[in-house]
């Protein structure tokens, strides 16, 4: 949505309550979401972000409130918390009910309420599952997400691999994949079968 304002009547509103009229330029915006202006538009037009029109004496400037933006981030943090959590509850439940744990990315998906058709959903699912590892392995020295495979080669996709050469646990040159798989599912189910019996 986008409110149309002059000049004269943008500054005496931010006079009156400046921060509900506090901007942020289009590009920047753009710059800090990592999407193209035109893409803070079509957010604008959906309603998930608010802009303004500020009509001066020889041009318009089209800017974001923000408030509007701080409370997308807001919201899209929120959702990613809650997508991690979920995304960690499967993969530990597996992990602690099956011998050879192991779960395809588009079930994965689904089950968290994300769509595998959806590209920005499948680069999300990436990300969130990088934080998950990152955390994992900070903690117990183990991958988790390496029970997220590919449908089609029963294996995590390669940017499972980079992260694990990037943790200092793998090696493309020695290392043999499906051994560093087994490996690490192995210390999976150890990790979390053990908590599992200890609740018993």
């Amino acid at each position: 949505m986008t409110i149309e304002i002059t000049l004269d009547e943008y500054i005496k509103a931010y006079e009156a309550e400046p921060e509900k009229y506090a901007v942020i330029s289009v590009a920047m915006a753009a710059d800090h979401l990592g999407i193209t202006s035109a893409a803070i538009g079509q957010r604008i037009k959906s309603g998930q972000l608010q802009g303004l029109t500020i009509e001066g004496n020889a041009k318009n400037w089209r800017v974001v409130m923000l408030h509007s933006l701080v409370e997308s981030i807001r919201s899209k943090r929120e959702r990613n918390q809650s997508i991690i959590a979920k995304t960690k509850k499967v993969l530990t439940t597996i992990a602690a009910n099956k011998s050879k744990p192991t779960i395809a990315y588009s079930v994965l998906m689904e089950r968290v309420g994300l769509n595998y058709r959806n590209p920005h959903d499948r680069k999300l699912i990436g990300e969130l599952l990088g934080q998950i590892t990152r955390e994992s392995f900070e903690q117990d020295k183990l991958m988790l997400s390496v029970l997220a495979v590919e449908k089609n080669t029963g294996l995590p996709t390669e940017s499972f691999f980079l992260l694990a050469e990037e943790l200092g646990t793998f090696d493309f040159e020695e290392d043999d994949y499906e051994e560093f798989f087994e490996s690490q599912c192995r210390k999976v189910c150890r990790r979390y079968g053990k908590k599992r019996g200890k609740q018993k």
